[in-house]
């Protein structure tokens, strides 16, 4: 009889961790997404040599330069508009040279506001590549 109770204890300590195993191995993966949601640790976050760092800022792009290039190419069609205009400007009667100046100084701030949505547009477009660019972390669950 104590024999089959030495035998009947180990078979019931098996039985009971195998109905535990599965709720225990449970909790210890995460559902998914949940890994994403969490903020980064001392663990999940990668060490960044000098090499690295140089190579995104050598490929971060200059947005105010980028915006400057924009407006300059918007510049020479204002000035274009001003050449094509002059010469009749120039050659016209009072009435007609007022009606020439309207309308060359409303093609003139049309070409301006272009000129600077082009580049609001352009920059903001630069900052976000740049901030994909720099940002330091290699893990994507560190992304937004």
């Amino acid at each position: 009889m104590a024999t089959r109770r030495a035998f009947a204890l180990p078979q019931v300590l098996l039985m009971a961790g195998a109905l535990v195993a599965p709720v225990v191995f449970s909790q210890t993966v995460p559902p998914p997404g949940v890994g994403a949601a969490r903020p980064p640790t001392e663990r999940t976050l990668q060490p960044v040599d000098r090499s690295q760092t140089r190579e995104r800022v050598r490929t971060s792009r200059d947005c105010k330069h980028e915006g400057a290039e924009i407006r300059g190419q918007y510049r020479i069609q204002q000035d274009s508009v001003q050449s094509q205009y002059a010469p009749r400007i120039a050659s016209a009667s009072a009435a007609e040279r007022e009606a020439l100046l309207r309308e060359r100084d409303a093609k003139l701030a049309e070409l301006a506001r272009e000129a600077d949505f082009a580049a609001k547009q352009l920059g903001d477009r630069c900052r976000a590549d740049n901030a994909a660019t720099l940002r330091g972390s290699s893990n994507p669950a560190d992304r937004p």
